[in-house]
């Protein structure tokens, strides 16, 4: 009979000569993995990024007013901002345009997925967070600097996400103090029950170590409708994130 074919010895598999072998020279970390502390880093490049446009500047001057609001605010995104980027990239993902950006369809579908979106109030309706993705995208220097020239057109990069997210919470939670709205108590009501069905939902059925703290921290919040009316920029986006963002936002996002 016919020897048996020869089979050739397979190298075991190993990061060293996969696809990923890069990595440890190309990204922030320097690493296989993320370094503790990275998410820190992000966000304070993002922020930088965000306050050295001079609209978005002059807005938060109004919307946030002194240091000490400031660097609340500054705190609870930084405290966040691990789950944001999760959000941000899951959301990113979506469609057929660049998969390093947000684009409008997807931003939509966001803010109607966790209830950012609102038709009975005045200031945050869909149109309205359509209208912050249109002014957070503007590009003041327009192709004048490398950062404008890397900067996608009709589409968010990630510290405009971080921005369109901070006007989001003042359309909701700020801009509409003293406008008429229509169904008050059962839209306050609706969230709050889905919010905590989110949230028990999620801890009988967690996925993954990452979103294991981010399910336990949401499950202890106080009911979205034994809450006081926001006053300051840095509790209404701490509120948007919370209760809607990360509370509402698919459990693959997170």
């Amino acid at each position: 009979g016919e020897p048996p074919p020869v089979t050739a010895a397979r190298k075991p598999w190993s990061l060293e000569d996969s696809i990923f072998a890069p990595r440890p020279k190309e990204n922030d970390s320097k690493g296989w993995v993320d370094r503790e502390g990275i998410y820190g880093d992000v966000f304070e490049r993002d922020w930088a990024r965000c306050t050295a446009k001079e609209r978005f500047n002059k807005w938060l001057d109004k919307a946030c007013k002194g240091e000490e609001a400031v660097a609340r605010l500054k705190a609870e995104l930084a405290l966040r901002y691990d789950d944001v980027l999760r959000v941000f990239d899951f959301y990113a993902s979506l469609g057929a345009g660049d998969p390093f950006a947000v684009h409008i369809v997807a931003w939509g579908q966001l803010m109607m997925e966790t209830e950012v979106a609102d038709e009975a109030s005045p200031t945050c309706k869909l149109s309205d967070l359509d209208r912050i993705f249109l002014a957070t995208n503007y590009e003041e220097d327009r192709g004048a600097s490398e950062a404008s020239q890397m900067n996608l057109d009709n589409a968010l990069m990630r510290f405009e996400f971080l921005e369109a997210l901070i006007r989001s919470a003042s359309a909701k939670f700020l801009e509409a103090r003293g406008k008429k709205r229509t169904k008050k108590k059962a839209a306050r009501a609706e969230v709050a029950a889905q919010a905590a069905d989110t949230a028990a939902a999620a801890a009988e059925n967690p996925e993954g170590g990452d979103a294991g703290g981010e399910v336990n921290r949401l499950a202890s919040l106080p009911p979205y409708d034994s809450l006081p009316a926001c006053k300051e920029l840095p509790e209404a986006v701490t509120r948007l994130l919370d209760y809607f963002i990360l509370a509402h936002a698919p459990r693959e996002a997170l």
